[in-house]
C-alpha cells in the first residue's frame, strides 16, 4: 500500500490509486527500480508492480536497475517510437535494444528495463 512513486509535487502511493476508477493497462516506469519486487512473510509478493497488477494495470514496462537520468531519456524516447509505430511493448523494448548497438550505457540502461505482463 505504501509503494510509491516520487512526483514533482510530493508521493503518489499504491494507496492513492486505489481511488483511481481505472488504471492504466499498460504502464512504463522509468525510474530507478521501479520494477522490483520481494517476497514478504507468508509467500506475499511486495512493490510496486504487484500492486499494479492487482488493481488491472496488465502491462508494466519498468528499470529493474539504477538508470541514469542521461542515458534513460533516449531510451525512453526510442521505446515511445516503438510503440507509436504499433508495436506491443515487449517487441518495442527487443527493438529499442536491438537500435543501441553492441555496447554503450544507453545500451546497458535499456536492458535494465523488462516488461512485465502481457503485451
Amino acid at each position: 500500500m505504501l509503494s510509491s512513486f516520487t512526483l514533482s509535487d510530493g508521493q503518489l502511493t499504491v494507496y492513492d490509486l486505489e481511488a483511481v476508477r481505472r488504471v492504466p493497462g499498460c504502464l512504463v516506469l522509468s525510474a530507478c527500480d521501479a520494477g522490483l519486487s520481494e517476497v514478504q512473510a507468508g509467500d506475499e509478493l511486495m512493490g510496486l508492480a504487484a500492486a499494479l497488477f492487482s488493481l488491472g494495470t496488465r502491462t508494466l514496462v519498468a528499470a529493474v536497475a539504477p538508470v541514469p537520468d542521461g542515458e534513460t531519456r533516449p531510451v525512453a524516447l526510442a521505446f515511445h517510437d516503438e510503440l507509436r509505430a504499433g508495436r506491443r511493448p515487449a517487441d518495442a523494448l527487443a527493438r529499442t535494444i536491438a537500435r543501441l548497438g553492441e555496447t554503450g550505457t544507453a545500451l546497458a540502461t535499456a536492458k535494465s528495463f523488462v516488461c512485465f505482463g502481457a503485451s
